[in-house]
């Protein structure tokens, strides 16, 4: 058995000129798989917390505290801070479902497997229409979006309010 194919049968080895094994290339793939089911996971739950909790702001801030305009103020103030990390956060593992598409497709052409359906367009299923060439992911950070928008337009609205009891 010569030095190299010893080597390559250790499990824990990696040798640049040998390349990573097919089982190495396998483990890879599934855990870019995992890694992407859970992204969508969170690029799917994030937007509909995210609604949540900004409905529930809005109705605190003009519900039980739209008199005390400071308070309701302070809790616009935290619903935008908490939609913008929110944002960023859809953003973040939308970028991250990217990558690992990306390394799942060289893996599949280095193992000669067909590809995995997971986005349409570039690297991925042809749309038959309008709708399906839509990414759901990208709807979603713009729903997110929408939300601080309107948590910021709802702070001005509080703001002027506020200005017109000073006056």
């Amino acid at each position: 058995m010569s030095t190299i194919s010893a080597k390559r049968n250790n499990k824990h080895y990696f040798d640049k000129r040998l390349g990573p094994s097919k089982e190495d290339l396998r483990i890879q793939y599934q855990q870019c798989i995992e890694n992407y089911r859970l992204f969508d996971r969170h690029v799917w739950q994030v937007p509909s917390v995210t609604i949540l909790i900004g409905s529930a702001i809005v109705g605190v801030a003009f519900g039980p505290l739209k008199d005390d305009l400071i308070a309701s103020t302070i809790l616009l103030l935290f619903g935008i801070m908490m939609s913008f990390s929110m944002f960023i956060a859809v953003k973040k593992y939308r970028f991250f479902q990217y990558y690992a598409i990306e390394r799942m497709r060289k893996i599949e052409k280095e193992l000669l497997l067909e590809p995995l359906p997971l986005i349409t367009g570039k690297n991925g299923m042809k749309p038959r229409n309008c709708i399906e060439r839509q990414r759901a992911g990208d709807w979603l950070s713009f729903t997110v979006l929408l939300v601080f928008i309107s948590l910021i337009g709802l702070l001005l609205l509080n703001i002027m309010r506020f200005m017109v009891t000073l006056n």
